[in-house]
């Protein structure tokens, strides 16, 4: 594969294919990360440590991507995770302080101390307890904890103070109480909880945050609404929410989410290294990075072509996954198969590498046009060849379990007939997947050993 494309770039169209046209390259296994297997062509390396990975941030924040990553139950947490989503974009992507102020003065009102908590262990994960400020905000919620009588009291310097239900915290009151002890008390002013400063600090700090973080705190706010205010509970949300929570965390240590991310990629070539990635998050970003191209080439007309090239693609077109539910492997293997059967119509190519291609999807395998055959012995692999190659003779056919290294059979429509070629080994500017020479490791004089 490397070599094709070698070739390409070194041809007479070399020039204008990289002046006009994006190959992108996903590598799994780093054998493309030097950034010089294609010579003198510069090449844009992007391994998530050196140079993060950047994805656009409408493929990202997608409700049906978000609900398949963070593997999200149909009935319960799909329509809160839809509906959170939305209400963020309309909120402009930050965590809206009035609302979730809002929030907090309803579940006070109420008299409800679980939510009440909840709301303050929230903010106090935004505020991270910046109290070198005069308000110190949330020491005072830290006493919004006690029932008497039929109110909820907080405590403050001058004594204590009580919400009663359905009466409005924005209310300056000198109203008595009687709090059941046969006396009656001050009911002091709401503006001891400092409301209004607490909002303030959250704005302040919601400025500040990335979208990973905002999602976040806005998520977690949300389910405190859900719980007030749609009669859901907290122990339905909370796994959804600690799923996206380890996802983001996992995502931003490889990767940037940013507006039109694809306007980075410039034409010419792009290696995304996936070598040194998270297991769990390699097939989330070939898969991420796939879509975003697609869908971006479909709109654009100033790009001749996009080529999307996988080395290792039995990684993510697998047509079984065990490690991954159901539902995702269905978006995964109707994404792929929609890019290999309309992706040619607005210019997207496909082009796959693999030692098992029984291992890929039968859908992608069917629509593939033409075929670099090296050796194969499995014999799964030589059934799939003859399933779904009808221009390969039976004399090719024979021929592939005894090819020797370098050897490939050509077929497909490119090609009048079948045919028996031999790559030229490239000695400098070639993949990093040499066999490890152990004659070489273990003689005492290497150059000896040649």
């Amino acid at each position: 594969m490397h070599k094709l494309y070698l070739e390409l770039f070194s041809s007479p169209y070399g020039n204008a294919a990289l002046g006009k046209s994006i190959f992108a390259v996903i590598d799994f296994n780093g054998e493309y990360g030097s950034g010089k297997v294609f010579g003198k062509h510069q090449v844009n390396v992007f391994d998530g440590a050196k140079r993060k990975i950047l994805i656009d941030e409408n493929i990202f924040f997608n409700a049906n991507v978000l609900k398949i990553l963070a593997k999200a139950t149909e009935n319960t947490q799909s329509p809160f995770l839809s509906r959170t989503l939305k209400q963020w974009e309309e909120h402009e992507k930050n965590i809206c302080s009035d609302m979730q102020i809002g929030l907090l003065k309803k579940c006070l009102q109420r008299r409800d101390i679980a939510l009440v908590e909840e709301w303050r262990s929230v903010a106090r994960d935004v505020l991270q307890e910046n109290s070198d400020d005069k308000i110190d905000c949330m020491n005072v919620l830290e006493t919004v904890s006690l029932f008497k009588g039929d109110s909820l009291s907080y405590l403050t310097n001058a004594g204590t103070g009580f919400i009663n239900q359905g009466r409005s915290l924005d209310e300056v009151s000198s109203l008595k109480k009687n709090d059941n002890s046969g006396k009656y008390v001050s009911c002091i002013p709401s503006s001891d909880l400092k409301l209004e400063a607490i909002g303030q600090e959250l704005e302040e700090k919601g400025k500040s945050l990335d979208l990973f973080d905002s999602f976040l705190v806005f998520i977690k706010f949300q389910k405190i609404y859900d719980a007030m205010y749609k009669g859901m509970q907290l122990e339905w949300l909370k796994p959804v929410v600690g799923r996206l929570e380890r996802l983001f965390s996992s995502v931003k240590k490889y990767a940037e989410i940013i507006k039109n991310a694809t306007e980075c990629y410039t034409k010419g070539i792009s290696v995304f290294n996936l070598k040194n990635v998270d297991t769990e998050c390699k097939e989330t970003f070939a898969l991420l990075l796939s879509k975003m191209l697609y869908e971006n080439k479909k709109n654009d007309s100033n790009c001749a072509s996009v080529h999307l090239i996988i080395d290792e693609a039995h990684n993510i077109l697998n047509s079984f996954k065990s490690t991954h539910s159901d539902v995702w492997e269905d978006y995964r293997l109707t994404t792929f198969e929609t890019m290999i059967k309309e992706g040619r119509k607005y210019g997207f190519f496909l082009t796959i590498a693999s030692q098992r291609p029984a291992d890929i999807s039968p859908t992608i395998m069917s629509q593939i046009h033409n075929y670099i055959i090296h050796k194969l012995v499995n014999d799964k692999d030589l059934q799939m060849l003859e399933n779904t190659m009808p221009t390969l003779d039976a004399f090719s056919k024979s021929r592939i379990p005894t090819l020797g290294k370098g050897e490939a059979v050509l077929t497909g429509r490119a090609f009048g007939m079948p045919s028996l070629i031999k790559v030229d080994y490239e000695e400098y500017s070639r993949p990093d997947s040499d066999d490890v020479d152990l004659i070489a490791a273990w003689s005492e004089n290497p150059e000896a050993s040649k």
